[in-house]
């Protein structure tokens, strides 16, 4: 089982998106997933401090107060942590500077599930093993 963090402040937004995954759980069974909410980047900085969950991708709206998801994935980045970040915003004003934090995603609300699943393919889908080539 994976767990994903979900950050926006609007949690009629968290529970349009809560949706979506769990209907594609439902749908899949390599889609085993636990989505952990959160109404501000504080609260899951916190989570992320201590430690509490592993997770495989944090979601984050850009559009927060007091502290942005911009600026949320930023101390996210400088806590060390490599977690895949994507964000689910309603503002594609952002896109450019997502980059700067590596941004795994940046979808459109509303959130398309084909985008969504897409996203979780990408991120939560393991690589091949590595190869090495040697030449003889």
């Amino acid at each position: 089982m994976g767990f994903i963090a979900l950050c926006d402040d609007r949690e009629a937004e968290r529970k349009a998106v809560c949706r979506l995954l769990c209907s594609m759980t439902k749908l899949r069974q390599d889609f085993r997933l636990e989505v952990i909410e959160y109404g501000s980047g504080e609260s899951l900085l916190l989570d992320l401090e201590t430690d509490r969950w592993d997770f495989q991708l944090v979601l984050l709206d850009i559009v927060m107060k007091p502290l942005s998801g911009m600026e949320t994935a930023r101390q996210i980045r400088a806590m060390g942590r490599n977690v895949p970040i994507a964000f689910l915003t309603t503002s594609p004003d952002y896109a450019l500077e997502s980059y700067d934090v590596g941004a795994a995603g940046y979808l459109l609300k509303p959130v398309a599930q084909e985008k969504l699943a897409a996203l979780l393919r990408k991120v939560l889908t393991p690589p091949d093993k590595p190869r090495v080539c040697v030449q003889a």
